[in-house]
């Protein structure tokens, strides 16, 4: 915070502060970029986030460029280009393995009638301007910063270095306005407060409770992966809990909302032990992400009697976010609810093999989540240590951390940048990433005993699991 005090003093008058970021700390090819657009005469700029982010001595996970270059312009100068989106065009900068992602400045479009009862959800935004008025567009002041790297100034049109020195999260105008544009902005404010420990302005938590129930009419897609993002951010204790308090979470996962008040120390004892995780910067899947909130809650409501895919349906059939849950995804989960009872009882076991079991496509993300369940409870550490042995026992056995998977970002799905309003999803219907590929289903092979017949009973079922729309 020292940086954002010595250059917010007296000097936002002027929008333009002079601020020296070392380039070692940006991503090598988001320099690329910003240069090459500026060598043609376009301007351009890191924005948003990591400029945030920057500020407050984190390390960015994404660097995003806005520049005065129209999308074609921006393919024509990079032929590793793809253009995306519908509601706002985006050009990705293809490099090795992820992405930066450039956006044309957007224009000020025509301050909506906050009307009651009007409908004012953003459905197109391909309307270009200035950097100012790109700034003004923005959700929250502290996602509204520019840095010109060749300048090495920061721009700020809105006060954004103000908020970040006072730590407020504040909207850039109306919020009962904003969240009725995009009330996926709900979220994301809850998101950076807990993350940041900044406080909400009071106006915010005024629309939040006026608004929340727009979250309904949001793309399940984009609320999904925003839950996601939420549960990932490192406080996901924190986050769940403000969700619940303000009754977003009510909205958008009735059940699991009803269930905290019974399972509140098991619940929040996982997204804790889920958040350390995170903090070490292991990378975990959305399946484990997922797992940790709804886990506890079918544990301490079914005592792992039940099969996991009747209770998860059951879930699914009352939460509009669950429904937006990838197949892949469900299937994961009911994999790893059903293995924690395997590490327990079937573990020790004359028939049980330990490397048959450890070559299952989805060992590690079970293996991760008794592991979240262990630290959050104190129980099992015998069995941990047990397992622990014969993991390091195991010629040539996988390591067992939470599956790669969501690591950089990557081509495919766009998820909006910090502080952008929304661009429509880039991927393909129902939340998939365009052009992947589903993980193959780990295979068990003829079952052969009467035991092992029952212990498999339900994988026809499994395959017929629940399906996002």
């Amino acid at each position: 915070m020292e940086d954002v005090q010595e250059v917010a003093a007296g000097s936002l008058e002027n929008f333009e502060t002079p601020l020296l970021i070392p380039h070692d700390r940006i991503d090598p090819d988001a320099l690329k970029v910003i240069h090459r657009l500026t060598r043609h005469g376009f301007l351009a700029y890191l924005v948003g986030g990591c400029v945030r982010d920057l500020l407050l001595s984190f390390t960015p996970k994404d660097f995003d460029v806005a520049t005065s270059a129209w999308p074609g312009e921006v393919r024509d100068l990079f032929r590793n280009c793809r253009i995306i989106g519908r509601r706002f065009r985006l050009a990705h900068i293809l490099f090795s393995g992820k992405f930066i992602e450039v956006s044309t400045f957007r224009g000020s479009a025509a301050e909506p009638d906050a009307a009651e009862g009007e409908d004012l959800l953003i459905r197109e935004d391909n309307v270009f301007g200035s950097p100012e008025e790109d700034a003004r567009r923005r959700d929250f002041t502290l996602n509204a910063l520019f840095y010109d790297v060749e300048n090495h100034e920061i721009i700020d049109y809105v006060g954004g270095l103000d908020d970040i020195e006072g730590r407020i999260v504040r909207c850039i105008g109306d919020p009962q306005i904003r969240f009725r544009e995009d009330p996926v902005r709900i979220m994301r404010a809850l998101r950076f407060a807990t993350r940041l420990g900044f406080d909400l302005e009071p106006e915010i938590q005024t629309a939040m409770a006026d608004v929340k129930a727009d979250l309904t009419k949001s793309a399940p897609p984009r609320v999904h992966e925003e839950l996601l993002k939420t549960i990932a951010c490192g406080a996901s204790a924190s986050a769940i809990e403000m969700l619940h308090a303000t009754g977003v979470l009510q909205v958008l996962m009735p059940g699991i909302s009803e269930a905290i008040p019974d399972t509140r120390e098991l619940l929040f004892g996982y997204l804790a032990a889920l958040d350390r995780l995170a903090g070490g910067r292991r990378t975990i899947s959305d399946a484990v992400l997922q797992a940790a909130l709804l886990y506890p809650i079918y544990h301490r409501q079914t005592g792992g009697d039940t099969d996991p895919y009747l209770w998860l349906d059951g879930e699914r059939g009352r939460s509009p976010l669950l429904m937006s849950t990838r197949k892949r995804d469900m299937e994961r989960m009911l994999q790893m609810f059903r293995a924690q009872r395997r590490f327990v009882k079937e573990g020790r076991g004359r028939r049980f093999s330990t490397a048959a079991f450890v070559r299952k496509d989805y060992f590690e993300d079970a293996w991760a989540l008794f592991r979240i369940g262990n630290e959050a409870t104190g129980e099992h550490s015998d069995i941990v240590a047990e397992w622990e042995s014969r993991l390091a026992a195991l010629e040539g056995g996988r390591p067992h951390q939470p599956r790669p998977g969501n690591e950089g970002r990557t081509e495919g799905a766009h998820e909006p940048g910090e502080g952008d309003s929304p661009a429509a999803a880039g991927g393909a219907p129902g939340g998939e990433p365009a052009g992947g590929t589903r993980p193959a289903s780990g295979s068990h092979g003829r079952a052969h005993g009467r035991r092992r017949r029952q212990r498999h009973r339900f994988r026809g079922r499994e395959r017929q699991g629940p399906q996002p729309d």
